[in-house]
């Protein structure tokens, strides 16, 4: 399924394959998009944005942007300390673009009754 809304009036938009941790809906507070410039990176359920770009790294999504130690040592050389950040729990290397946001996004109120409808299941007592 597809959501689309605007956020600062840019359209965004994502799917459920980008959702990295769905089975933290229930206990995180807040929902994050991070997002490259016109497609959706990861959606992450966090309790602050630091957290979202970790758990985002953890589960892979921010790949495109891992450096090796090697590629690590002439960016920073070049560009300085603050051309990467060390992201999940790991402590991995990113140069992430500057086309990435993360921000965050409305986190609907949870309904089992709205769940079992939308799946249109009937159970008989």
């Amino acid at each position: 399924m597809k959501a689309e809304f605007y956020v600062k009036g840019t359209r965004v938009w994502f799917d459920d394959s980008d959702v990295v941790n769905p089975w933290d809906y229930y206990i995180a507070s807040k929902a994050y998009l991070i997002y490259n410039i016109d497609s959706p990176v990861a959606v992450v359920f966090a309790t602050n944005e630091e957290d979202a770009w970790d758990i985002a790294a953890d589960e892979g999504k921010l790949d495109t942007w891992l450096v090796t130690e090697e590629e690590l040592e002439k960016i920073e050389k070049e560009f300085g300390e603050d051309a990467t950040q060390r992201l999940g729990n790991a402590g991995k290397p990113y140069r992430l673009s500057d086309y990435l946001t993360c921000f965050e996004i409305p986190n609907p109120p949870f309904s089992f009754a709205a769940l079992v409808n939308a799946a249109n299941t009937k159970q008989e007592a």
